[in-house]
């Protein structure tokens, strides 16, 4: 069933957040995580991740009911781009330097996605279940940055 495999990628998802908190990132306080995004709320595309964020926000919700993620709730900053590349970069700029999120989640669109990706790796911030079907989104990226906390 579809429902069952999302729920089981979110928990996925949520314990892989969690692993991460321990470091004192960005968007991270004692009592909560920091997610954003950056999609059509406006516009022709607006319809295709609405659903998609509405069981998220549930699960989102779900987890927090539950004491969040090491008694850090989620919430999640949405931005609205229009499916504009432009507007999503200047969106996740904001994101990562004014707002302070920890990572980027369900940024819908292959163009915009592409648009964004020099931002992420510029700022270390991991791109969260990115909406787009494209092999660029899936080919070999820089997915594990410097860590300052390791020994050796």
């Amino acid at each position: 069933m579809v429902i069952n495999g999302f729920l089981r990628y979110m928990a996925l998802l949520f314990l892989g957040v969690a692993f991460h908190l321990e470091t004192h990132a960005q968007g991270v306080t004692a009592d909560e995580v920091l997610l954003g995004t950056t999609r059509p709320m406006s516009g022709p595309m607006a319809s295709i991740t609405n659903e998609f964020f509405v069981g998220a926000g549930t699960y989102m919700e779900h987890v927090n009911a539950q004491g969040g993620v090491h008694d850090r709730k989620i919430r999640l900053l949405s931005l609205d781009d229009g499916y504009d590349p432009a507007r999503a970069v200047a969106n996740v700029k904001r994101l990562i330097e004014k707002d302070k999120v920890f990572a980027l989640f369900g940024v819908t669109g292959t163009p915009t996605n592409m648009a964004i990706m020099p931002l992420l790796a510029e700022g270390e911030v991991p791109s969260i279940a990115p909406m787009s079907a494209s092999e660029s989104l899936r080919k070999p990226i820089k997915t594990c940055f410097e860590n300052h906390y390791q020994g050796g």
